[in-house]
C-alpha cells in the first residue's frame, strides 16, 4: 500500500485520547493517509477542556478534600445521634402526650432497636454498592440527604409509627454513609497513609457524641 511521505504524524491531545481511545476506532479507517490525516487535523482542532475545571476535579479529587468531606458526614450523623438519644424521653411526653408513663421506657427501647436493626440490615448491601467506584460519591450524598430527611422526620412526628419509620430510614441511610465514606477514603489515600486517614474520620466520629453530650 502506497504512502505519502510528506503527511507528517500529529500526536492526539489526551483529552480527545480519552475520550475516543484508537481501540474503539475501526481500523479501516487508518489504512489510508487520507483518513489518518483527516483524523488527526479534526483531532488537533478540538478545544481542550477549561483549565478552571480541571483545577476543581482535582481539588475534588485531592485526598485531603475527600477525608475532610467524609469526616464531617460523620461528625454530624453522630453529633444529631448523640442530641437525639438523651431527649428521646422528651420527645415522646412532648409528641405524644396520650402514652402512659409507664411505656415510655419501652418505646424509647423500640427507637433506639428500630435504628440498630437497620443499620444491620443495610450495611451489607451498602458495602456491596460502594465497592463500585463508580457510585461511591452519589450513594454518598444520598445518604446524606437520607439523614437530613429522617432527621426533619423524626423531630416533626406526631405519631410513633412515623417516628419509628424515621428511626428505621436513620439507621438505613448511616449504614449507606459510612459504607460509601470509608470506600472513597480507602479510594483516595493508599499506603502507610490509609490507617492515619482512617483514624482523623474516626477521630471526628467519636467528636461528635462527645460534642453532642
Amino acid at each position: 500500500m502506497a504512502t505519502s511521505p510528506h503527511l507528517p504524524w500529529a500526536p492526539i491531545p489526551r483529552h480527545l485520547s480519552r475520550a475516543n481511545p484508537p481501540s474503539s476506532l475501526p481500523l479501516a479507517q487508518f489504512r489510508h493517509p487520507e483518513a489518518l490525516t483527516h483524523f488527526t487535523a479534526t483531532a488537533m482542532e478540538s478545544p481542550a477542556p477549561p483549565r478552571s475545571t480541571e483545577k476543581k476535579h482535582q481539588r475534588r479529587s485531592h485526598p485531603s478534600f475527600i477525608i475532610l468531606t467524609v469526616a464531617i458526614g460523620q461528625f454530624s450523623d453522630f453529633f444529631l445521634f448523640g442530641m437525639r438519644v438523651p431527649l428521646l424521653p422528651y420527645l415522646i411526653h412532648a409528641h405524644l402526650p396520650s402514652v402512659p408513663e409507664s411505656e415510655v421506657q419501652s418505646r424509647v427501647a423500640t427507637l433506639l432497636a428500630s435504628f440498630s436493626l437497620a443499620l444491620l440490615v443495610v450495611a451489607v448491601p451498602a458495602g456491596w454498592v460502594a465497592d463500585f467506584r463508580a457510585w461511591r460519591g452519589r450513594l454518598y450524598l444520598v445518604g446524606l440527604g437520607a439523614l437530613f430527611s429522617a432527621t426533619v422526620t423524626f423531630y416533626t412526628s406526631r405519631s410513633f409509627d412515623m417516628m419509628v419509620a424515621s428511626r428505621v430510614l436513620n439507621g438505613g441511610s448511616a449504614a449507606v454513609v459510612y459504607a460509601a465514606g470509608f470506600s472513597m477514603v480507602g479510594d483516595a489515600v493508599r499506603g502507610e497513609d490509609l490507617g492515619k486517614a482512617f483514624g482523623a474520620v474516626r477521630w471526628f466520629f467519636s467528636s461528635g457524641v462527645v460534642e453532642a453530650g
